[in-house]
């Protein structure tokens, strides 16, 4: 076997370069360079920053990187340049890879629920069938409790339905208070985001 160059450069980037859709707690990682000791890490969303390497940087010994939050839809640069000051040259400039965002943040995944007792779509949001404070009811009254016809995507959506007038709930606390009515649903996220 005969090589005809050693990879010193990082490469192989993760995400890779141009990807889309990206969640907003990936970490970066890559090839190391075969000779890398350590690896300069310049990453923003300012290209020419991150080409110049004027952008931040941080010194790593692991060939992966956590960003920290990133912001939805919104495209982000990366250089890794690999560096070995026993060697010369003492660092090999790496090229400039970049990723988008996702444009959203799931906060409940409605795929999960199903129609069986104890993973029933109202049984983990809150409604006003349940607290008797509001208008509303999240679910069906019989199966399928999730919508399976009128969904943005994927095979099911949250169905709420609402009604403001006051006569929803009547003979509760909520009717006799007098304060004026509402709808909502609430869903407790745990951990919180």
């Amino acid at each position: 076997m005969r090589f005809l160059y050693i990879p010193t450069r990082a490469r192989e980037p993760q995400p890779e370069s141009g990807a889309a859709d990206v969640s907003i707690d990936t970490i970066l990682s890559w090839r190391a360079g075969r000779e890398a000791v350590s690896h300069q890490v310049y990453f923003g969303t300012d290209q020419q920053a991150v080409a110049d390497g004027t952008a931040p940087a941080a010194t790593l010994t692991d060939d992966s990187f956590d960003p920290g939050s990133l912001l939805v839809g919104t495209t982000y640069y990366c250089r890794v340049d690999e560096v070995n000051e026993a060697a010369v040259p003492s660092v090999w400039a790496g090229d400039v890879w970049s990723f988008t965002t996702s444009e959203f943040l799931v906060v409940d995944d409605l795929e999960g629920y199903t129609d069986d007792e104890g993973n029933r779509i109202y049984e983990s949001w809150i409604d006003g069938m349940t607290n008797e404070l509001s208008g509303s009811q999240v679910g069906y009254d019989k199966d399928p409790f999730a919508e399976r016809s009128i969904v943005h995507g994927g095979k099911q959506s949250l169905p709420l339905l609402y009604d403001n007038d006051g006569t929803f709930r009547e003979g509760t606390e909520f009717e006799r208070t007098g304060v004026p009515y509402f709808s909502e649903a609430e869903l407790e996220i745990s951990p919180a985001q």
